[in-house]
């Protein structure tokens, strides 16, 4: 929908004609509340965002320089999640920082569940990185960097088994990377501490840790 077709057109057609200008010093939102259901996976999943807060800057139409965003928000998880970064609309284009603290990973099993042969029993995620998205002729370009990720108390646990098949106290990623649109993961670090496998060579000759997907398994 072109707005600007309902405008009445002056008796000398277009020339002279000025476009039109909007530019906000800022544009504040506080204190929202959204509660999200997403009904798509088997088991669905919700969760409730709270403490809402999203701060834009310097927005103008048309835009001489990007806008500015401050967002952060909690889940009723205890989660909570902080963007700070830079707005372009023509070409669409974001670059900044991200931070996600205390992430239940457990929690959001309904969008892994049929990808993995394990049950994520517990596992608290800590993570920071920058990310760029731009829209390019070829299409929407994304990618993050200086990627930092922590893994406190992390349990996996094979279904159908009694015992865990892997615990691990902390986990930590330093300095990494990631093409999205090459599905390319590049990590400049790695570190473990205080970790347990629980490796068993099943009758049929197979390890219990084979395989990836768990299509073949009954919950």
């Amino acid at each position: 929908l072109n707005w600007l077709s309902v405008r009445p057109q002056s008796a000398g057609g277009n020339q002279g004609e000025s476009k039109p200008q909007l530019a906000i010093a800022e544009l504040a939102l506080s204190d929202g509340r959204v509660h999200f259901v997403d009904q798509l996976p088997l088991k669905g999943f919700r969760a409730d965002l709270t403490g809402i807060r999203v701060s834009v800057t310097k927005f103008a139409m048309p835009q001489q320089e990007p806008a500015l965003v401050d967002a952060a928000l909690q889940t009723g998880f205890g989660e909570s999640v902080v963007v700070n970064g830079s707005l372009a609309l023509a070409p669409l284009a974001s670059e900044g920082n991200v931070t996600a603290s205390n992430v239940q990973l457990a929690k959001y099993e309904p969008y892994y569940a049929d990808l993995i042969l394990y049950t994520l029993a517990q596992g608290i995620a800590e993570v920071s990185t920058r990310y760029s998205v731009r829209q390019a002729p070829e299409g929407m370009q994304a990618s993050l960097s200086q990627l930092n990720r922590g893994l406190h108390s992390l349990r996996l646990r094979k279904r159908g088994e009694r015992q865990d098949f892997l615990r691990v106290k902390t986990a930590q990623i330093n300095d990494g990377a990631v093409d999205v649109n090459r599905l390319l993961l590049t990590v400049g670090g790695f570190s473990t501490s205080d970790g347990f496998l629980n490796v068993i060579r099943e009758p049929d000759g197979g390890l219990n840790g084979e395989g990836r997907s768990p299509s073949s398994l009954i919950r």
